[in-house]
């Protein structure tokens, strides 16, 4: 019996994570599955490592599974990570996700199984219209006999990563430490009365008003300020095209306050000279602070990365608006990679 080896969020005991992944397992995949592959997930496996973190173990199981079932609902950062994997050693996978899920540009190429699923309140429960439930297993179902014939042909082609000898996959451990000035310089390139409103206000303890049109752009200024001085971590993987250089897909994911987000990266990483040129876009997020509400703008980032004899890639991101310093950033490669 072969495996299929489910990637996607689990969280911690009796969490809306853990009930939507036994969900996802016990009503969508071990049925499509049937009796030709055997469903597993890290959290099921005790020769795994349960908190279900990227290790060896876990890398081995992406590489050994004969079919990987990704699930990227609610984006979870280790789904990408996986698939990201999963994708650079050029072997089959399946996506899915709950219908509430919006995939990165780049993913959305790819065909994804979307589930109608709801959460029901009362019983605390995902559930699904049993018509619903039923297609969605037959189409898994098909896709994994049809993957299940090209593995048995010895031909999974249609399903091969384009990494090959003509392609590279990077894995990178991303670090940014915040400028200590960074909201003061951000602020010095701002209307002068605006900068006035933000001195007054912080001159009074918060007493003095700040202009409705102007509390969107307050708030990105106390977002800025909160992290003056401190440090961000995410993981970067991207798939480089080896003649042009070009980073064909890519996707960070990176550690906020307010919990992680995924970024769609592109650009060009140099192969045997040591530079990588990075643009990123960050997504909007909705950020809340004291009587401040707001959704903080989406930003395209662009930062040049090198890395002399040998050490980590080092850059310096600057705001795209202002051009202010927001910090320096290094990559450090991680897990092999």
């Amino acid at each position: 019996m072969g495996v299929c080896f489910l990637i996607g969020p689990y969280g911690a005991e009796a969490s809306n994570e853990r009930l939507w992944s036994d969900f996802v397992l016990n009503n969508i995949v071990k049925p499509a599955c049937g009796e030709q592959f055997r469903a597993q997930r890290t959290i099921d496996d005790p020769n795994l490592d349960p908190s279900g973190t990227i290790n060896s173990q876990i890398l081995e199981a992406l590489d050994a599974a004969d079919i990987v079932c990704a699930d990227l609902t609610d984006h979870n950062a280790n789904a990408f990570y996986e698939l990201g994997v999963r994708h650079a050693r050029g072997k089959p996978f399946i996506l899915v996700c709950r219908r509430d899920t919006k995939l990165p540009f780049d993913v959305q190429a790819y065909p994804t199984i979307v589930l109608q699923a709801k959460f029901v309140d009362e019983l605390n429960i995902f559930a699904m219209a049993d018509e619903a439930r039923e297609a969605a297993v037959r189409t898994l179902s098909d896709r994994i006999k049809c993957l299940g014939l090209r593995l048995a042909e010895g031909n999974d082609d249609s399903v091969r990563s384009r990494t090959s000898e003509s392609h590279i996959f990077k894995f990178y451990k991303w670090t940014t430490q915040y400028s200590v000035t960074i909201a003061k310089d951000w602020l010095a390139m701002q209307p002068e009365p605006f900068q006035l409103a933000v001195a007054a206000y912080e001159a009074n303890g918060g007493d003095a008003g700040i202009e409705k049109a102007d509390e969107l752009r307050f708030l990105e200024y106390l977002v800025l300020k909160g992290s003056a001085n401190k440090t961000y971590n995410g993981k970067l993987w991207c798939i480089v095209n080896r003649s042009n250089q070009s980073i064909e897909a890519g996707y960070a994911v990176y550690e906020f306050a307010e919990g992680p987000m995924v970024i769609d990266v592109s650009g060009t990483h140099a192969i045997d000279k040591e530079h990588i040129a990075l643009t990123f876009d960050q997504p909007g997020r909705p950020v809340s602070i004291g009587r401040f509400h707001g959704d903080l703008p989406a930003y395209s980032y662009t930062v040049e990365f090198s890395r002399p004899r040998g050490a980590a890639f080092a850059g310096v991101l600057k705001h795209p608006d202002t051009g202010t310093l927001i910090g320096r950033a290094r990559l450090n490669p991680a897990y092999g990679f």
